[in-house]
């Protein structure tokens, strides 16, 4: 069956056939979840599962099929991809303890050339007075975070006391 027709059953169908048919359309699009897992992979740490971010796709993915409006004119995979990856992304933000206004701080002193980053150059880049540098280097030392299971595999006696 045509996936045009398949969204027609969805949005006109009774309960029960649309869940029949939501279940055919999910089927249908996870491996277009994990391919966009697999991208978004790329760019986030080892200790971050792929298999999560597939799992927070297949529920953007349900919201995507939802919420689309098929007389948009509008592909679904257009409308489903943005859908998918943010509830990738949102998924990734619950995990991590760093606010985003700290992340995005480090990324503009990441940017800078190395012979630059000098504290007037920092403050410049960040849009702050150069005596706020100490307590932004503070928040940005909370970073780098360490895993469990890297310190339990990495370490010959994982309870020290």
């Amino acid at each position: 069956m045509e996936t045009r027709d398949l969204f027609y059953l969805y949005k006109q169908g009774s309960l029960q056939t649309r869940e029949s048919v939501r279940n055919i359309l999910v089927l249908r699009y996870i491996p277009f979840v994990k391919q966009l897992a697999r991208q978004v992979s790329i760019r986030i740490p080892p200790s971050v599962d792929e298999k999560d971010l597939v799992s927070d796709g297949i529920i953007g993915l349900m919201d995507a099929l939802e919420k689309y409006d098929t007389e948009t004119g509008f592909r679904f995979e257009t409308y489903a991809f943005h859908r998918i990856k943010g509830q990738m992304l949102d998924g990734l933000r619950k995990l991590d303890p760093v606010p985003r206004s700290v992340r995005q701080k480090a990324r503009a002193i990441e940017n800078l050339p190395p012979n630059e980053l000098t504290d007037e150059n920092v403050a410049e880049a960040l849009g702050i007075g150069v005596d706020q540098i100490n307590q932004i280097m503070e928040e940005l030392s909370r970073i780098e975070t360490v895993s469990l299971d890297e310190l339990v595999t990495h370490s010959d006696n994982p309870f020290p006391l």
